[in-house]
């Protein structure tokens, strides 16, 4: 008996050893067929697809093969669309082999067949793959369905986050007010990207959801009450405005800013963010503190999708920090060292465009996942250390600028034996400990390329984990101040500089 890879070949060359002889179009078939389950998935699908019914016979051998090839031919099967082509998917959803059941769940959603819903429905229910759930989830979003609110809803009830999360967004799409109770109870869910897509959805179903948005607002808690607030701000209308009106002197600074960005959609005014950085380089402090929104998102957005283990586990800014915190604290360091935002940019910048160019020109380590054309990188004479690695990409910015980051890029230099003796000079009852961490922070950058367009375009260098840009640190490493210098900018409280939140 022939494995599954040496069948799957036999079609591919259309050996006798297969049933059926290999005339030049089936030659063509199985030549197609063979892609499927490599590299190559999607070519051979699209293929397949222009070939159309006379593929079907191979794709429904190849399905029953199994394995990542047998859900490809899921794929090609559900967008051939012949009755046969449907009997086959329909049958793979039961299959026991995972891959093949995965794959033919999300066939379905190409499929508007009441039959499909169905089966999807009873798959979001109770199939015993949550990786399956998830996938049926989708998939009865995309097909766009009424009869699809009603699992979609339980599936908001599901174990595990991630199909709860696809649930959400499905019922987003669906934008149907069957949804809203369902979804406002998972604006509270204990994980915060169903949260997010929860409130998103709420959004996109819209006015009727300000009823019962509007009793959510009676919750005690401002945690609670948040996402509430940024909902009804999204819908606009006057019930979402009226809402909205009583939180202008709210105690809670989230449910204030809500208040006040909805109040400036609803006037139409809108302005650039900050004049005085674009003119200046620097930000007016008072500009900062009667921001309301940035990128026309507001600060509380910003400052939730920022916190640890939002868009980004790391965070953009501590727990106890928020953006526009952030903003004031860093503008005022930058104005101490006597420089610009723009200047700090410049340096960062041009590592980052340095390793994008060479990745784009072929002048890195794809094998590896890293940037081998240093450690050494000259700037404007003086040569700094970088290491850099691509990572599996897609993190999202938390302004709405369309920017998106897939490097890890650390930029350091050493202390010289002379600052070295300047710190210990400077600081002799800093503990050992503290001072090894204060020369660590001051001498070692890790960034990516979205934090050197956050400098140059807002003056933001990120709150206190481990992606922030310090100023100070850009401005030691680079060369752009010395080390005297920097601690005359901020005289006996260098390590609190370096170390201390930004907080309200």
């Amino acid at each position: 008996m022939i494995g599954p890879c040496a069948a799957l070949l036999l079609i591919a060359l259309g050996a006798p050893g297969w049933p059926g002889a290999a005339d030049e179009g089936e030659s063509r078939v199985r030549a197609l067929a063979a892609m499927l389950g490599t590299r190559e998935a999607v070519a051979g699908i699209e293929g397949l697809v222009a070939v159309g019914a006379p593929a079907v016979s191979v794709l429904v051998e190849v399905a029953r093969l199994g394995g990542r090839r047998g859900g490809d031919a899921c794929a090609a099967l559900a967008r051939i669309g012949t009755p046969d082509a449907l009997d086959a998917v329909d049958a793979a959803t039961r299959s026991e082999d995972v891959s093949v059941r995965r794959g033919a769940l999300a066939a379905l959603g190409h499929v508007g067949a009441e039959r499909s819903v169905l089966t999807l429905a009873a798959a979001v229910r109770g199939d015993p793959d949550r990786r399956a759930r998830q996938i049926a989830a989708g998939a009865l979003g995309r097909i766009g369905s009424e009869a699809a609110v009603l699992p979609l809803v339980a599936a908001l009830r599901d174990e595990w986050e991630w199909v709860r999360a696809e649930a959400a967004e499905a019922l987003g799409r669906l934008r149907t007010p069957l949804a809203v109770e369902g979804l406002a109870q998972a604006l509270h869910d204990g994980n915060w990207e169903v949260c997010l897509r929860a409130r998103r959805a709420l959004a996109e179903v819209g006015a009727p959801a300000v009823g019962r948005l509007r009793r959510a607002l009676d919750d005690a808690a401002p945690e609670r009450r948040w996402p509430v607030a940024w909902v009804l701000g999204q819908i606009g209308g006057d019930a979402a405005w009226q809402a909205l009106e009583g939180l202008r002197d709210d105690p809670d600074w989230r449910l204030r800013n809500e208040a006040a960005a909805a109040a400036a959609r609803r006037a139409g005014r809108h302005s650039g963010d900050f004049p005085t950085l674009a003119r200046t380089g620097l930000h007016a402090e008072s500009e900062l503190e009667s921001a309301v929104t940035i990128t026309g998102r507001s600060l509380a957005e910003i400052t939730d999708l920022g916190r640890p283990e939002a868009l980004s586990a790391a965070g953009f800014m501590a727990a106890d920090e928020d953006v526009q915190s952030v903003l004031i604290g860093d503008n005022r360091l930058v104005a101490a060292l006597g420089l610009t935002h723009l200047e700090l940019a410049r340096p960062m910048l041009h590592v980052s465009r340095r390793i994008q160019d060479d990745c784009r020109s072929g002048r890195w380590d794809a094998a590896n996942h890293r940037w081998n054309q240093g450690p050494a990188l000259p700037f404007d004479g003086r040569v700094v250390s970088v290491e850099a690695r691509d990572t599996k990409g897609g993190q999202e910015s938390i302004f709405d600028d369309g920017l998106t980051g897939a490097f890890w890029i650390r930029v350091r230099r050493e202390l010289t034996p002379d600052e070295t003796r300047f710190l210990k000079d400077a600081y002799p009852l800093l503990a050992e400990e503290r001072r090894a961490v204060l020369a660590e922070r001051l001498t070692t950058i890790q960034t990516g390329e979205l934090q050197p367009e956050y400098i140059r375009r807002y003056g933001f260098y990120e709150g206190h984990t481990e992606w922030r840009v310090d100023p100070l640190a850009v401005a030691f490493v680079f060369g752009l101040r010395t080390l005297s210098e920097i601690e005359a900018a901020c005289p006996g409280r260098l390590d609190e500089a370096l170390l201390a939140h930004f907080t309200r």
